[in-house]
């Protein structure tokens, strides 16, 4: 979405901005793996629901 919104217009990053915008870039072909590892997704694996990950499109 970033990208896409810097296209039409130029826009400042802040640097959190930047760094979120590099780790999506990084991980984007990912997304599955990052989920899974995170604490929200280790909650889902753990109550019975990893099908429900895996089932899902995450890439933007």
């Amino acid at each position: 979405m970033i990208t896409c919104l810097q296209a039409i217009h130029s826009f400042e990053l802040t640097d959190a901005a930047i760094a979120a915008k590099a780790v999506y870039q990084f991980y984007e072909q990912q997304s599955l793996e990052v989920l899974k590892s995170s604490a929200v997704g280790k909650m889902m694996i753990q109550y019975g629901y990893e099908n429900e990950l895996q089932t899902k499109n995450y890439s933007v």
